[in-house]
């Protein structure tokens, strides 16, 4: 089984900082990190929204828990979602020994981005709903949390749905001009692009999980475990 991307707690995401090298020397505005641009996403209605959440006594959840605790699918999903994307080193079931365009690593990425939003939707509606059970004051964590999710559902959608763009910006300037480390081979660069590939996505992973890892550290705070 492939070790799962650490918890590396909220501090500045590793996908940043890879999205950070990713678009070095593009320009300013390519420069700009994902996260100087949250302060912007928040409109007055959002921000009513989230008023109305820090009142709430309960939750409103409507998915139902498995027997699974949220803790434990956690660590699983974590764990399935790692495997399938270094499954095979992140080429896409593209030969290295191919001359590709860059259209088998795109609908790569994008499967992969389709198969973390299928898993970690429900996941983290899950640990809002248990979460919710526990007590007022961490009901009122897990209203936040679903007002937050939808909030920035769009943007995040956009922002993330634009980074097979820029790994396709990428894979062109390696392929017109490989680093003179990419080793002798001619393939050599393909294979520094996959690697970029596959940990670009598992940084991804990182990011989309770090609500639930929130979720669920909450709920280890306030005493008892799912």
């Amino acid at each position: 089984m492939t070790r799962p991307p650490p918890h590396t707690g909220f501090g500045r995401p590793r996908l940043i900082r890879l999205l950070a090298g990713l678009v070095a020397g593009e320009g300013a505005e390519a420069r700009r990190s994902l996260a100087e641009r949250l302060g912007g996403w928040l409109n007055l209605t959002d921000a009513i929204a989230l008023s109305g959440a820090l009142a709430v006594g309960g939750g409103d959840e409507s998915a139902t828990p498995g027997e699974e605790g949220a803790g434990v699918a956690l660590v699983r999903v974590r764990a399935a979602l790692a495997d399938s994307i270094a499954a095979d080193e992140g080429r896409g079931g593209v030969a290295l020994s191919a001359a590709p365009d860059f259209a088998p690593f795109r609908r790569h990425y994008v499967a992969r981005q389709r198969d973390m939003a299928a898993a970690i939707g429900p996941l983290r509606a899950q640990a809002r709903q248990a979460l919710a059970a526990r007590s007022p004051a961490l009901a009122r964590l897990a209203a936040l949390d679903a007002v937050m999710e939808r909030a920035l559902a769009e943007r995040e959608r956009a922002l993330l749905g634009s980074v097979p763009h820029l790994l396709e910006r990428r894979f062109e300037r390696l392929r017109a001009a490989p680093p003179a480390d990419a080793g002798a081979a001619s393939d050599g660069w393909l294979a520094a692009f996959c690697r970029e590939q596959r940990d670009l996505l598992l940084a991804e992973l990182e990011f989309r999980l770090l609500p639930v890892d929130g979720l669920v550290a909450a709920s280890a705070d306030g005493g008892a475990s799912f």
